[in-house]
């Protein structure tokens, strides 16, 4: 069971950190300020503008620049940068994970190609400490085969709305298909 995304949050402009209000573990939404840049020339500018009475247009998209925004709704695994450092456009600040959906990918024979289809249930029975029985549904069912091992791939979704579960973690995945030996083999993921 993994995340849906592993993110690396940057920032698109160059500038030095002002402020980093989150961090690791924090739970973010699409759209939260979760670093700033020091904007303090871009701030004269605007009020320069507003004296003159002209247009702010271009300078208020410079400040949205330095505002670093959550994409999703996630938690912050890692928060690689401090207030007082220095951002280029290749520097990582954060990483993020989404956790609602989680994917699960399992491994089946290429004899039950047949009978898997998108959006069929299964039942996902995670391994202890967390443990439980939970309902995915699939959402990709690959259309290649891996020919040394005699499988295809199929990855599920489980809603996680709550983040209760946490990803990277291993799990017993069962179709509701005829009985044949072993159905799935879910694939541990990386550790992190």
């Amino acid at each position: 069971m993994e995340p849906a995304q592993k993110l690396k949050i940057g920032s698109a402009t160059l500038g030095i950190l002002k402020s980093v209000p989150v961090d690791r573990g924090a739970t973010v939404k699409a759209g939260d300020i979760i670093a700033r840049l020091d904007s303090s020339v871009e701030e004269a500018n605007v009020a320069l503008s507003r004296a003159q009475s002209e247009s702010t247009a271009s300078i208020e998209a410079q400040l949205e620049l330095r505002m670093i925004r959550s994409p999703i709704r996630g938690i912050v695994t890692e928060r690689l940068m401090s207030a007082g450092e220095f951002v280029r456009q290749d520097s990582a600040i954060f990483t993020l994970v989404q956790l609602d959906p989680l994917y699960v990918e399992a491994y089946l024979p290429v004899s039950r190609w047949k009978e898997i289809a998108l959006r069929m249930p299964a039942t996902v029975e995670l391994d202890q400490p967390i443990g439980g029985t939970y309902v995915a549904k699939v959402s990709v069912v690959d259309q290649v085969f891996d020919a040394a091992s005699g499988t295809f791939g199929v990855r599920l979704e489980l809603a996680n709305p709550d983040f209760k579960l946490p990803g990277g973690q291993r799990c017993k995945v069962a179709f509701p298909l005829a009985a044949a030996g072993p159905l799935a083999t879910a694939q541990p993921s990386e550790a992190r």
